[in-house]
């Protein structure tokens, strides 16, 4: 699950609160919990930034593309190295793969209570849970082998760079308080299990916030953290909410 805080810093005090092996949760892990606190005060040295135009810019919006670029080159001014980075053969089956993961495994924890209480749910939880009772298992088995290869290849986009960057959504966040948009630039990323995360970077010309997605390697929140924090201080946006 995502938090929404007001800067890295309170983003590092959450994660150290939430972090670490739950004995509740057997999907949790066991490793040890970094020092997310102590990588926000250890960001003094410029990250590499490895910028993935390739999809990402294919379905932004042009405002949404000239605003990422323009905040990448004055991250660049400030003192981070940019190089772009190409995604791997696998990420062409990141989306549908996650879609049918995603209805299915909705379908498998629900189906006790929808089979009771389905007028309860939502139109678009309904819907979700509803085609995921009827995928079948080899699409779902094909689906996580798939996921599983995504996850080999991820590695390599981090060869020459600390963290990558994306817009964080196809287009200035929507007025409508009744959606969060379009969620396709941050599937990959749940889809492979590494850590993002999104920073303010500006207002669109009608008055509503854009951002950046900085993503880091499996289990490299430090890094992460490190890195959006220095980003966070070249920035220095302050965004005031939309009248």
């Amino acid at each position: 699950m995502g938090i929404l805080v007001r800067s890295v810093q309170d983003a590092a005090l959450v994660l150290q609160a939430i972090a670490g092996h739950d004995i509740h949760d057997t999907s949790s892990l066991a490793q040890p919990v970094g020092d997310y606190s102590q990588a926000v005060q250890q960001a003094d040295t410029p990250p590499r930034l490895g910028l993935l135009r390739e999809f990402f810019y294919d379905h932004a919006d042009a405002e949404t593309q000239q605003h990422t670029t323009a905040t990448v080159e004055r991250l660049a001014r400030t003192g981070a190295s940019v190089r772009e980075v190409t995604l791997p053969a696998s990420f062409a089956t990141v989306l549908a793969a996650h879609r049918i993961i995603m209805k299915v495994e909705a379908a498998a924890f629900h189906a006790d209570m929808f089979s009771s209480q389905r007028e309860q749910y939502g139109p678009r939880l309904r819907e979700t849970i509803e085609m995921g009772l009827v995928i079948p298992s080899v699409a779902y088995l094909r689906a996580q082998r798939l996921r599983r290869l995504f996850q080999q290849e991820v590695p390599q986009m981090f060869k020459d760079v600390d963290v990558l960057v994306t817009p964080s959504t196809l287009t200035p966040a929507p007025r409508d308080l009744n959606t969060t948009g379009d969620a396709r630039f941050q599937s990959p990323w749940t889809h492979a299990g590494v850590p993002t995360i999104t920073l303010p970077s500006g207002l669109s010309q009608t008055g509503m916030p854009l951002g950046i997605q900085l993503i880091a390697p499996a289990l490299e929140e430090e890094r992460l953290l490190r890195a959006a924090r220095w980003c966070e201080a070249a920035l220095n946006v302050t965004l005031a909410p939309p009248l």
